[in-house]
């Protein structure tokens, strides 16, 4: 600070001092040509002093040249008494004018000086608001950003050097590229667009941004641009988001749910409620959730519930309730307590499910268990407890029975060929022609893909269980003829095993069953094959 005002001081000096001596030794050597203008240079050089000084030293420098001007060369020179009145004239013009000019001028100075001071408070103070927002600010121009806050190229990702005149196409999503040119063009136009929009920017990691903006037209270094504001809504889109899932799951879903006051009285409920209780959603709002309950039944139900409630903030149990329609039925029912941020409860929810056809429904998810989806065959597992089973009896009974293990021949060829559809339809068809021609105390199942297995219970010979594979190879060789007309040769390959003859265990006899197939098949297909072994050649007169 000392060091920069020694340096002011000096040069103020040089000029103050220097600038006046200057004009008089440079007056000097031109008096010759300039006599008798004894202030001709006097002027420009006082001009000079009261441009780059203060009043004070403008001052000085005037009457240091007056004095020099005064001495040297107003007629008389070197000599303070003159004889002419005009010499006074002047010295009290040059003096007078130089000091109103040097006042003038600083006091001019001075007040560009406080003005350039308010401004630039002011500047600061815009720039210091401008920095301090979270919310971005740009000035766009030639689709480009010319002007941005910090929160601006922050929010994105971007430092302010890469922000730089950064094109729209870096930084729009392409969704709504198209979108925010249109509207950058109606703004600089004059056009009057919708001034608040949503769209989608790419962060510089790639992700998109959501972006509510706010624009308007301005002027920016006497061009026309578009001002804007930038707020990330990202985090309320999610939320957004959350709250219609929230409200989908609460519209769609199976269960009845409503929310009540403390007071149990109804704030709101989804359709399913509505549809379970046979009231309409504006029924129930306001009404005390109880007056749904079959209060005769559920009074030790209820006290417990309260009393869980009051303990645990929460109860489940079976209820009895009545629909409008007077039926009395049975619920499940789920009760919550809500709580605000300090704790404390605010509502109550409850979600209910009509259990009175629950049993229904058990049986029903058993059934698809057992079943198959594409042909309601029985499946493995069912399987596998009927021939079981069915041993047991005959074992009980010394009866014999037979299992076959049945192949679609070359389905996959089929499948390559017409697709997977046709595939499908290939064997719902030859499921629907085998259970034609078996008794109802048979079992006929499917496996996966197209291997079958069929049990047949109770029969008198071995003879029976050839028949019944004659009769399925015949009804399989006949063409199948699919939904859209096209028409597909088929064909099915058997192999047998009897119980007690070849085995009294059900994994053993499908096993056997197996082998008999893969007999049949490397036997040229279209045919059926009963297990061979050294204790049953008499079984050859039945294969096809």
């Amino acid at each position: 600070m000392l060091r920069g005002n020694t340096q002011y001081q000096y040069r103020a000096f040089l000029i103050t001092v220097g600038f006046p001596l200057g004009a008089t030794a440079v007056q000097w050597f031109l008096w010759p040509f300039i006599k008798p203008f004894s202030w001709f240079i006097y002027w420009p050089a006082i001009c000079l002093c009261i441009l780059c000084t203060s009043f004070a030293e403008g001052v000085f420098a005037i009457l240091l040249a007056s004095f020099c001007a005064w001495w040297f060369f107003v007629p008389t020179p070197l000599s303070w008494i003159k004889q002419s009145s005009f010499s006074y004239i002047s010295l009290l013009i040059f003096i007078s004018a130089n000091v109103l000019a040097s006042h003038f001028y600083n006091r001019t100075k001075k007040s560009r000086q406080r003005s350039e001071t308010s401004l630039s408070r002011v500047n600061t103070t815009y720039q210091q608001l401008l920095e301090s927002l979270a919310d971005g600010v740009f000035v766009a121009q030639d689709y480009k950003f010319v002007f941005f806050n910090h929160a601006m190229p922050t929010m994105l990702g971007y430092t302010s050097l890469e922000f730089t005149h950064i094109s729209f196409e870096k930084v729009v999503a392409p969704a709504y590229l198209d979108l925010w040119k249109l509207r950058f063009e109606q703004r600089i136009e004059g056009e009057a667009p919708e001034r608040c929009y949503e769209v989608q920017f790419i962060h510089k990691e790639g992700h998109y941004v959501w972006i509510e903006l706010r624009a308007n037209r301005t002027l920016y270094f006497d061009r026309m641009a578009v001002l804007g504001i930038v707020r990330d809504i990202s985090l309320r889109k999610k939320h957004q988001e959350k709250l219609h899932l929230a409200d989908a799951v609460f519209q769609n879903t199976q269960e009845g749910i409503v929310i009540t006051d403390l007071q149990r009285n109804i704030v709101l409920s989804n359709p399913a409620f509505s549809t379970i209780t046979e009231y309409s959603a504006e029924e129930l709002s306001g009404a005390h959730l109880h007056f749904l309950y079959a209060q005769d039944k559920n009074q030790l139900a209820m006290a417990e519930k309260q009393q869980s409630l009051d303990e645990a903030g929460s109860w489940q149990g079976a209820l009895w309730k009545r629909r409008k329609s007077g039926d009395v039925y049975r619920e499940w029912v789920v009760v919550s307590t809500i709580r605000n941020e300090q704790g404390m409860p605010l509502q109550y929810i409850d979600i209910s499910l009509d259990i009175s056809k629950m049993k229904h429904v058990e049986t029903h998810m058993e059934y698809l268990a057992q079943h198959d989806a594409l042909t309601d065959l029985p499946n493995r597992l069912l399987l596998h407890s009927r021939l079981n089973h069915t041993l047991e009896r005959a074992k009980r009974k010394n009866e014999k029975c037979a299992v076959m293990f049945m192949d679609i021949d070359k389905f996959k060829v089929i499948n390559d060929t017409y697709g997977h559809a046709a595939g499908d339809e290939v064997l719902k068809i030859a499921a629907s022609r085998m259970k034609a021609r078996i008794r109802d105390t048979d079992t006929l199942a499917r496996l996966s893909g197209d291997e079958f297995v069929l049990v047949l219970d109770a029969i008198n010979s071995i003879e029976a269980a050839a028949e019944v594979a004659k009769a399925i190879v015949e009804a399989l060789n006949v063409p199948c003829e699919l939904a859209d007309g096209t028409i597909i040769q088929t064909g099915i390959s058997i192999g047998i095993s009897i119980f007690p003859d070849d085995g009294t265990h059900a994994a053993w006899l499908l096993n056997l069953a197996d082998k008999a197939l893969y007999t049949a098949k490397n036997g040229g297909r279209g045919m059926w094959r009963f297990y061979k072994n050294d204790n049953t050649p008499e079984r050859s007169n039945f294969r096809r």
